[in-house]
């Protein structure tokens, strides 16, 4: 079979992600031709990769362009003139939000050929009105099978009309070996590491957006009352992230004359892994919209604790309280302050102790765990197309071109 994948960029986690796929595809037969909308912009500009580090079978349709001044027509037309030259049996395809999804979902259904969707929506994060939700169930109707994180999210697809066998599991992975090797090499050294990036000796890691939905401001709240006391006075909050709360966050940290936390801009993944290597735990303290976090799979794969808010879509599946980390409410300084001092009293032994059972926990959330359930996925499709469609799904497919609205 010939396969495209198509979304609105891939960058950060996904090169990684499709190299794994392509693969194990080529290893069953398949062809994988990869198809991106834009290459700039996105949440994740700053790793600003695009097609132009990448073979061949990598397209971009609008390399000089970040998705938001690409309208949604324009990049259905794009989308489906290539799909109409390559002519695949199958497309896998990002959310039918955005027109990569909205567009796979129309071509695959208008040609007879399967589609797969691969997203992380929860419900709970965006809210939809009665129309955009008849609009998304019209869709999905439609889909042959999808690709969501993990059992704790399939609720969603099946509330958009996605019968359960239809879904399958593995979405938000990461190279947890490529995290590990690296933070390891840093480890054998950190007296150095920590000389060069100027870090302090024992210290939290938040690692995110600038942005009202990541909610550095009650976790900055949460850490200033532990140190007003006697206790822990030796640990340091670092946080690595940009947006638009970085002077609302530079203000607080001078009007309450903080000295124990230190800023610093987004850093490459290679830089990244020395924080990782010198820190204590990470806290992902996240109040509304964090479908997964992906930053939790970084820190667990470089073997270090967590400190989530039980808002994160990876708590099922990654985050056991008490065992590799602890869990907090985002919205309640005081018991985000309750477990940040559990953690900060624990010795050493069972700081590493978390930290190995978080290793453990993400080693079954490799990079293979995405490939097999897209295989799996593209297989299933092959056996159970969906039925065909109603005149008046006809009609909303080809009317919805997705749009792109970054978070």
């Amino acid at each position: 079979m010939h396969i495209v994948i198509t979304h609105t960029d891939f960058r950060l986690y996904w090169p990684a992600r499709l190299n794994d796929l392509k693969n194990l595809l080529s290893s069953k037969g398949h062809t994988l031709q990869i198809i991106e909308i834009a290459g700039k912009g996105s949440p994740y500009a700053f790793a600003d990769k695009n097609s132009s580090s990448h073979s061949s079978d990598w397209l971009c349709l609008f390399p000089a362009s970040k998705m938001e001044t690409v309208s949604g027509k324009e990049a259905s037309s794009a989308l489906w003139q290539q799909l109409e030259k390559i002519n695949p049996d199958v497309v896998l395809a990002g959310a039918i939000a955005f027109p990569s999804g909205a567009t796979a979902v129309h071509w695959c259904k208008s040609r007879g050929k399967q589609v797969v969707i691969f997203d992380n929506a929860r419900l709970q994060d965006v809210p939809r009105s009665w129309l955009v939700n008849y609009i998304k169930r019209s869709v999905y109707r439609n889909v042959d099978a999808v690709i969501s994180p993990a059992p704790s999210q399939a609720a969603a697809f099946e509330h958009w009309g996605v019968a359960r066998e239809r879904i399958f599991f593995g979405l938000n992975v990461i190279d947890n070996e490529w995290f590990s090797l690296r933070v390891e090499k840093y480890r054998h050294n950190l007296s150095q590491v920590r000389k060069e990036l100027k870090l302090p000796k024992q210290f939290i890691l938040g690692v995110g957006r600038l942005v009202d939905k990541k909610n550095w401001l009650t976790m900055l709240e949460a850490f200033t009352r532990i140190n007003l006391t006697d206790l822990n006075q030796k640990w340091f909050f670092v946080l690595i992230g940009e947006g638009p709360n970085k002077d609302l966050i530079e203000t607080y940290c001078i009007d309450k004359q903080i000295k124990n936390v230190v800023i610093r801009k987004f850093a490459s993944q290679e830089t990244l892994c020395k924080y990782y290597a010198c820190a204590s735990a990470l806290i992902l303290p996240s109040k509304f919209g964090e479908t997964w976090g992906l930053v939790i799979n970084e820190a667990m794969a470089s073997g270090l604790p967590v400190l989530s808010s039980d808002q994160c879509g990876c708590l099922e599946s990654l985050v056991k309280d008490g065992k590799n980390g602890y869990v907090f409410a985002p919205d309640n300084s005081s018991e985000m302050q309750h477990a940040l001092q559990r953690f900060m009293n624990l010795d050493d032994a069972k700081r590493n102790a978390m930290g190995t059972r978080s290793k453990d926990i993400i080693s079954n959330w490799s990079l293979n765990r995405f490939s097999q359930a897209a295989l799996a996925a593209i297989e299933y499709t092959q056996q159970n197309p969906v039925p065909k469609r109603s005149i008046f799904d006809t009609i909303i497919n080809a009317n919805w071109k997705g749009r792109y609205r970054p978070t």
